[in-house]
């Protein structure tokens, strides 16, 4: 297999972190923070740090680059959860949207292979030699019973573990009382946190376009700094989402000539640009989310409502047909920046700016079953 080598963050938490699912109930609570809610904590931050022009400058480059179909000046991940287990890092990564690798139906070990994927099934996380192994596997001809040894070891340890994420990952409910504007009356409400162990936390994973990265890296690395400091996620005014970033490189054993291998897994959302599904992209399997919120900011009179957005999920997968015979690069997907600026900010004079969702799509070559 090739191996690529990719910037992370780790992000080690010192307080509980709030981060609310989209749904009417402010109790729920997601293990995962998603591209579009990462950036959208960058760009905040950057504003207070470098200012409304240059984060204008940043947006206006990121715009642009969807609009042009080329990469833009870096591309998130989503942040996914890390733990040490005896003194190593283990790094988790959403399952993909791959079918499991083919059964015999007479084989004399159907039962027990079959167990196996049941409980694949049910699990969210895998680990990043286990991606890796997954994704490097060709689908088209290999079955479980014949697959490499060390493919068939990680789906024994799956249930293993997922135990040792949740161990290290823990969710609570937290009371809060809240007042009413007119009555005052109080009212009491629960929202969730997520509270990690020592040597655990989540990180994400950061292409560069080169061109660029002179000009933006140093200024990421200060705003995710700064963002460390004042909180990520929901209730930052009580502390929670502050966390110590610490910068490292990241391998990633790929498919051999990736450039050519038939299929993307997405890491993550991703808003599809005019040209990503044209010229080869075909979806494969994939989950669909739908992103909505409040935005706010400190050069808007208050909070609006976003408009919704329906968006392609973390491990999403896209398969590229048409290679030529002579080997040329099959077609990649883009995505863009979202446009979710609600009508009543527009039809209030246009006072303030522009609001987006990020749609860049982070992907990793793979090998999909035809």
């Amino acid at each position: 297999m090739a191996t690529e080598s990719f910037d992370i963050a780790e992000m080690s938490f010192r307080s509980p972190l709030h981060l609310g699912q989209e749904s009417d109930g402010v109790e729920t609570i997601e293990k995962i923070c998603h591209s579009d809610t990462l950036f959208s904590a960058i760009c905040h931050s950057w504003l207070r740090l470098y200012g409304e022009d240059n984060l204008g400058e940043l947006l206006a480059a990121f715009w642009q680059a969807g609009e042009d179909d080329i990469e833009p000046p870096f591309c998130l991940s989503s942040a996914f959860p890390f733990i040490t287990i005896e003194g190593k890092l283990v790094y988790y990564l959403p399952k993909p949207e791959i079918p499991p690798l083919n059964v015999d139906y007479e084989h004399p070990r159907r039962a027990e292979i079959d167990k196996k994927l049941k409980l694949l099934k049910d699990i969210d996380w895998i680990t990043k030699e286990f991606f890796e192994a997954w994704a490097a596997v060709d689908k088209r001809t290999s079955k479980v019973e014949d697959s490499l040894s060390d493919l068939e070891c990680h789906y024994d340890s799956v249930k293993a573990e997922s135990e040792s994420l949740d161990e290290c990952m823990k969710t609570a409910i937290r009371p809060r009382v809240a007042l009413d504007a007119v009555s005052r009356e109080s009212r009491i409400f629960f929202f969730g946190v997520l509270r990690f162990m020592e040597g655990s936390g989540l990180y994400f994973l950061v292409k560069w376009r080169k061109a660029d990265r002179v000009v933006w890296e140093n200024k990421l690395k200060a705003v995710v700094k700064l963002l460390g400091e004042t909180g990520l996620g929901g209730e930052r005014s009580s502390g929670y989402g502050a966390f110590k970033p610490e910068w490292n490189s990241l391998e990633m054993r790929l498919p051999d000539r990736p450039e050519t291998a038939n299929g993307l897994i997405t890491l993550s959302l991703w808003y599809p640009n005019k040209n990503d599904l044209t010229q080869g992209i075909e979806l494969g399997q994939y989950n669909l989310v739908s992103r909505s919120g409040w935005a706010s900011s400190p050069l808007l009179k208050r909070a609006y409502r976003r408009k919704v957005v329906t968006m392609f999920n973390e491990g999403s997968t896209v398969e590229r047909a048409g290679v030529d015979p002579f080997g040329a690069t099959r077609r990649r997907i883009t995505g863009r920046l979202v446009n979710v600026t609600p009508e009543r900010l527009i039809d209030e004079g246009g006072y303030g700016h522009r609001i987006y969702r990020y749609g860049f799509a982070f992907t990793l070559p793979a090998l999909l079953p035809s």
